[in-house]
This record gives structure tokens, C-alpha cells and sequence, in this order.
């Protein structure tokens, strides 16, 4: 065998283990003092490859997008090592960090350049052969939902469950009046999953798999998880818009409408559906009565608080992963009082702004827009409906260097040379 042939084959089966463990980030995980992913090594496998061979070629259809997000991690490179060096005239709020401040900011930048690596294997291999790998990935993720009903059943009816390596021996569950549920799936939090399970629908509708968009929809369910649920609805509203909204189909809807009225109004008295939905999304933050509008409360302040250490330090923000090292002097609301442990501000673009500035902002949000464009331009409304979904849930989102959601915007990028080579068969 050449070892050309023998490089392409690897690279193959490296592809194909990458896309089908991608929702695999925390069960069938090794611990090695953070949870390896498989989709990690398979990365690291497909950089050496790349590498060994010596080339790595983009279709100039995607070269603009590559340039913004490449200018995206430079800046961010930069200002989390300008950061490393600046004396701040205040006293850092001091957190337990195992390897200390400076491997933390070190070590989420390692991290995003991973997650723009996924990038740009993703849309290199989506733009190869969409087909296989939408069809890989989605093989992945309906495996993880169907493990992540498992759990959650399981859980309720207190029948052992199995759990896979790697995952907590008491995974994240939730205990509601009517049993206790376990809500991660494959993941540590049930959040995540959410977040997870609509982009994974989005791309089986793309995909033309509606019953395997609208399970893995369902499943979000056993995620429990506000922001899941709340996005997972819009997706089925705006994916279904031009059949609602319609002269003919007015009257079903004025009907729909007062159902769900009803409905709302009945589940209002329900506590588990106050705690779940009503409380964290519509709830008051100044007389806090619960829990659920403390979270929220909390979520609001810490929120409010990236954005005053952004607006002091705008040109470069505070570097990566340093929001908490600066989050006492900012502190936006005393009744929240700082903790000894290291801190997110649980707001992906609050985090951005608060670590790179009014300049890294700006950036990643037009990154976005450049997505969005794209989707408009192809008029592929799945994924333009799951991007708008996606922007929304990073308003309660803790990170953004999750692989898959970079999957999903390499998908995304990958369009222009895919309706190009479409194109180019029909001409």
C-alpha cells in the first residue's frame, strides 16, 4: 500500500470517528484531569495527518469567512498575552485555579484554536462529500439521544442505569414533584445537550430527515433545560411558518393560539413548569421569591458585570478565561457576592465582550452575520433558522469553543462551495 493511500484511508476513517462522537463530550471520555474527548483525539490525529502531508487546501468560496474567524483568534491571541503581562491598579478577585491564572487564559486559548481547527476540517470535509458526514454526524447524535432517554427514564422509574465511561458516578439531575430526572445525556449538563440537540435537529432537516429533526427535538425534553426548550419551539414555529401563517389555514391557527393560551394558563399553576420556564425566563430579579428567579437574577448581574469590565477595558478586553479574576472590582449587584471559585458570566457574548473588547466583539458578531448571509443566500432555511436559534441559546450559554457548534458553522461555511460545485454539474 502507498503511503498516499494509506495517509487518504487514515484521514478517512479519522473524518468519520470525528463527526460520529462529536455529542460524545463527556460520556465516553477519558480522564485524564479533563474529560478527552474522542472527537479531541481524533482532531489531534487529523491536525498530525494534515501536517505529514503538508498541505491543507481551502476552495476560494470559503476564503473570506477562513480570513475573518483566523482574524477572530489572532486578536484574541493577542490580547489574551498582552493581558498575561498587564498590572490592572486594582487587587484580582482570587479563585482556586489548579495550575494557576495564566494556564487558565492559556489553556481556553488552546482551546478556541482547537474549536477553529473542527472549523476548518468541517468545512473542508462537508464541501468533500456533504452527504456521508451529515449522515455520520447524524448517526451520532441520534445514538446520544437515545442514551440520553435512557437516563432519563431510567432515573425516574430508579432502574440502575448504565453510565459510559467517563461521566460522573452522580451525573446532573433534576428533582421535580413528580420524580428526579437525570438531564445531561452525553454531556456534563443538561444545558449543553440542549444546545446540542437544535443544532443536530437543524441539520437533520437540512439534511431532508424531518422525523429525525423532530425526535431529536422531542428529546430535548430530557435535557430539562429552559433555554432548550424555549429555542426548540421557535424552531418548529419558524421552520413551519409559511405553513401556519396562512389565509388558509387562519382559522386552525386562531384555534392553536387559544389552545396554547389555555394550555399556558393551566400549566401557570403547575410548580415544576413556574421553576422550568415561567420563573427563569419571565420572572422578577429585584424581589427574588426562588430559586429559579435567583438563577436568573444571578445570570442578569453576572451578565450586566462582563459588560462594565468590557466598557473599562475596550480595546482589548481582560484576555481569556480572566472574567472572574476582575469580576469583584465590577461587580454589578452587591446582593451577589463573589466566591472563591473561578466564575463564568454564563453569556457567551457578555464573555466575549468582558475578555476581547468593543474589537473581538465586533468581530465574532460579524462572523455571525456572515453566516447568516450565507444561509439567506442559498436560502437554506433549516440552517438559517437554526443559526437564529443558536445566537439566541448563547445568551445563556457558558462557552463557545464546544466542537459541534463549530461543526455546525463549518457546515454553514461550507455551502458556498457546495452550491458552486452543484452549479457547475448542472451547467
Amino acid at each position: 500500500m502507498s503511503a498516499r493511500l494509506y495517509l487518504s484511508l487514515s484521514n478517512n476513517f479519522v473524518n468519520n470517528i470525528f463527526f460520529l462522537f462529536i455529542p460524545f463530550t463527556y460520556a465516553l471520555t477519558f480522564n485524564i484531569g479533563f474529560p478527552l474527548k474522542l472527537s479531541e483525539i481524533a482532531l489531534f490525529i487529523l491536525i498530525f495527518l494534515y501536517s505529514f502531508k503538508g498541505k491543507f487546501t481551502i476552495q476560494k468560496q470559503s476564503i473570506t469567512i477562513i480570513k475573518l474567524l483566523t482574524l477572530f483568534c489572532v486578536f484574541a491571541l493577542l490580547s489574551t498575552f498582552i493581558n498575561l503581562l498587564w498590572i490592572y491598579p486594582y487587587k484580582l478577585n482570587a479563585y482556586e485555579s489548579r495550575f494557576g491564572y495564566a494556564f487558565d487564559s492559556l489553556f481556553k486559548l488552546f482551546y478556541l484554536l482547537l474549536a477553529y481547527s473542527a472549523f476548518l476540517f468541517s468545512l473542508k470535509s462537508f464541501a468533500y462529500n456533504q452527504s456521508k458526514f451529515l449522515k455520520i454526524f447524524l448517526i451520532g447524535a441520534i445514538l446520544a439521544a437515545i442514551y440520553s432517554w435512557y437516563l432519563f427514564l431510567g432515573s425516574f422509574l430508579r432502574i440502575p442505569v448504565l453510565l459510559l465511561p467517563g461521566m460522573d458516578t452522580q451525573p446532573q439531575a433534576v428533582g421535580l414533584s413528580i420524580g428526579t430526572f437525570i438531564r445531561c445525556g452525553t454531556f456534563k449538563e443538561g444545558n449543553y445537550m440542549g444546545l446540542f440537540l437544535v443544532i443536530a435537529a437543524a441539520i437533520a432537516f437540512y439534511a431532508s430527515r424531518p422525523k429525525v429533526g423532530y425526535f431529536l427535538l422531542f428529546t430535548i425534553v430530557t435535557t430539562v433545560s429552559s433555554m432548550g426548550i424555549l429555542c426548540g419551539i421557535i424552531f418548529v414555529l419558524l421552520y413551519n411558518f409559511k405553513k401556519l401563517f396562512t389565509k388558509k389555514n387562519l382559522l386552525k391557527l386562531l384555534i392553536f393560539l387559544i389552545g396554547f393560551a389555555v394550555l399556558f394558563l393551566i400549566l401557570l399553576s403547575n410548580k415544576d413548569f413556574q421553576f422550568l420556564l415561567y420563573s427563569k425566563i419571565f420572572g422578577q430579579t429585584k424581589a427574588i421569591t426562588n430559586n429559579a428567579e435567583f438563577s436568573k437574577a444571578d445570570r442578569l448581574n453576572s451578565s450586566v458585570t462582563a459588560f462594565r469590565i468590557g466598557l473599562h477595558n475596550p480595546i482589548l478586553g481582560v484576555g481569556l478565561s480572566n472574567y472572574s479574576l476582575h469580576q469583584k472590582e465590577y461587580n454589578a449587584d452587591k446582593r451577589f457576592f463573589v466566591q472563591d471559585f473561578k466564575s463564568i458570566p454564563n453569556n457567551v457574548y457578555a464573555e466575549l465582550f468582558s475578555e476581547l473588547g468593543i474589537i473581538g466583539f465586533f468581530i465574532f458578531l460579524y462572523f455571525l452575520y456572515r453566516l447568516y448571509r450565507i444561509t439567506k443566500v442559498y436560502d437554506k432555511s433549516a440552517l438559517r433558522i437554526g443559526l437564529i436559534c443558536t445566537m439566541l441559546y448563547l445568551l445563556a450559554f457558558p462557552t463557545y469553543t464546544m466542537f459541534f457548534i463549530w461543526v455546525f458553522w463549518g457546515l454553514i461555511a461550507s455551502l458556498s462551495v457546495v452550491e458552486s460545485k452543484a452549479a457547475q454539474i448542472e451547467l
